[in-house]
């Protein structure tokens, strides 16, 4: 029971995963990537490198964590 639970949890988490690069790649494809979705600025270079699927740039991702959003 317990090797299910992680190997659903392991699908679960690529299954996520798969989707934020798909969603990154449709950025690129439409001219949006690396800009952030909420403030609509560009996204930091650094973080882009750290995290190619990055949707938010530093500030917005900060604030949304804080709120549980």
């Amino acid at each position: 029971s317990l090797d299910k639970e992680i190997l659903f949890e392991l699908s679960d988490n690529e299954r996520r995963m798969l989707d934020s690069i798909e969603a990154a790649l449709r950025k690129m494809e439409n001219g949006t990537y690396g800009v952030c979705e909420h403030c609509k600025r560009p996204i930091d270079k650094k973080r882009l490198k750290a995290l190619p699927s990055a949707r938010y740039c530093m500030v917005c991702q900060n604030g949304a964590e804080r709120t549980g959003s």
